[in-house]
């Protein structure tokens, strides 16, 4: 009997089509988007939506087929993850909120600097200080499918520095400088 292994896999992922071995026989595949092949054991690489369907297998000894058996293959399609905002900018002391959407059902997984790992859609960091800056990606799965890697810079500001040239004597001049 054919079989698909696995069954289900995810837009990209090969397919796989088995059939148990006969001694003298020939194989006869036929499946969506006109597939056809003559091995036993054929695959689809980067396996796409329209590859889901009924592949159907016929194995032929001494001139004479066997009756059609088919299995059924789908392939699920990648989710695809959106962020908001796509630049995070905050002030030190600040919080960094992300945020994430895909369609219903999705579990999230962000990573970013200083080790920072979420599984929340919409994770935030308080306090924000310098060692927060930088990329944070996310991915979003649904029914095990991965989404493509999606990344949000985040810049951390720090706060101005006022100085001045004091202490000064009377009637000297007091001279305030900020950085920017």
């Amino acid at each position: 009997a054919p079989s698909a292994t696995p069954a289900s896999v995810c837009a990209g992922a090969t397919l796989h089509l088995n059939a148990e071995p006969v001694a003298g026989g020939t194989y006869s595949w036929r499946g969506p988007g006109g597939f056809t092949s003559t091995l036993q054991n054929p695959s689809i690489a980067n396996a796409q939506a329209t590859n889901s369907g009924q592949y159907c297998l016929v194995v032929t000894l001494s001139g004479c087929p066997s009756p059609e058996i088919c299995v059924t293959a789908t392939v699920k399609p990648l989710p695809v993850v959106t962020v908001s905002p796509p630049t995070v900018t905050v002030f030190v002391g600040q919080t960094i909120q992300l945020g994430a959407s895909d369609g219903a059902g999705a579990t999230f997984s962000w990573t970013g600097p200083n080790g920072f790992t979420s599984t929340l859609q919409n994770p935030s960091i308080p306090n924000a200080q310098a060692i927060n800056a930088g990329q944070y990606c996310v991915t979003a799965t649904v029914d095990a499918c991965p989404s493509q890697p999606v990344c949000v810079p985040v810049v951390v500001i720090p706060p101005p520095i006022v100085t001045n040239n004091g202490p000064i004597c009377e009637g000297a001049a007091l001279q305030l400088s900020v950085s920017t």
